[in-house]
């Protein structure tokens, strides 16, 4: 079973996500995080395997918020999900250490983004 921390700062998204994530037999949600502060603090409490991250949270961006969890929970393989797809989002994501790039617009490819990140690949399509 592959744990999953999901941080987006919008309710209805993560409402949304989170039920498509649970829909996956492999798949178990451990905690939901509105902001990259929370995202922090609750990744390096239950160190999930994932963590689905937003890109643009109230406080933070996607970018601050991965090195840092990376710093506290080195295990632990990021996927952005984003509305944002231009190539310099995905190369900027890819530098500050994310295992994998998502759009929004493509929630299908989210599951399978997690399971390659979670057996130790990348996916940045």
């Amino acid at each position: 079973m592959t744990t999953i921390v999901l941080a987006e700062d919008r309710a209805t998204v993560r409402q949304i996500v989170r039920l498509l994530l649970e829909d996956q037999p492999d798949f178990t949600v451990v905690g939901e995080a509105s902001n990259g502060n929370e995202a922090i603090c609750l990744v390096n409490e239950v160190k999930p395997e994932v963590l689905v991250l937003d890109l643009m949270l109230g406080d933070m961006t996607g970018f601050e918020v991965t090195p840092r969890v990376k710093e506290g929970s080195p295990q632990t393989k990021v996927v952005i999900f984003s509305i944002y797809g231009n190539n310099s989002y995905v190369l900027r994501a890819q530098r500050a250490g994310a295992d994998g790039y998502v759009r929004k617009k493509t929630p299908d490819k989210l599951a399978t983004a997690i399971r390659e990140v979670a057996a130790g690949g990348q996916y940045f399509p």
